[in-house]
């Protein structure tokens, strides 16, 4: 009975190895190619925060040096882009107070729209300050290749 087991057991083996060894790979795959695919940078929260700051496609255009650049410059400037998000935060909260009401304020909701639309307008002109002191500080074949993977992102998104 014993070499029945064993006979059982090593029959197993091998595929149970060639199982093993195939997932193992699928997962480095998976991961060498979501490294490839970031450009060899993990995406987070800060990088989707600065690439929506100042645009997805100017941002993702950008060498990953000047990438983690612009992202320490936004850093600095913590301070107002922190302030931005409490008044939006304030600002929804009354929307909620006013949607909730029985007769609806068009007026203060107007109101809160407009401030709304300021506060954006804020952040957008903040991104767009510190992309423009990027680019500013680029060769003029950086900035070119910055123009040409720019058009290319763009061309890109076209054909989804």
């Amino acid at each position: 009975m014993s070499d029945d087991n064993q006979t059982t057991r090593s029959r197993w083996v091998l595929p149970s190895l060639f199982i093993s060894l195939a997932a193992n790979l699928l997962i480095v795959g998976i991961v060498i190619g979501i490294f490839f695919v970031s450009g060899g940078e993990r995406p987070d929260r800060t990088s989707r925060e600065v690439g929506a700051l100042v645009g997805p496609h100017f941002f993702r255009a950008l060498e990953p040096a000047d990438r983690r650049a612009l992202i320490r410059d936004v850093a600095r400037q913590r301070d107002k882009v922190r302030e931005n998000r409490a008044e939006l935060r304030q600002r929804l909260e009354r929307l909620h107070d006013l949607l909730q009401s029985e007769t609806l304020d068009t007026a203060a909701v107007r109101a809160l729209l407009a401030e709304q639309r300021a506060s954006i307008s804020s952040r957008h002109k903040l991104g767009e300050e510190l992309l423009l002191r990027r680019l500013a500080e680029m060769t003029p074949e950086a900035r070119q290749a910055f123009a040409d993977r720019l058009a290319a992102s763009l061309r890109d998104t076209r054909r989804d």
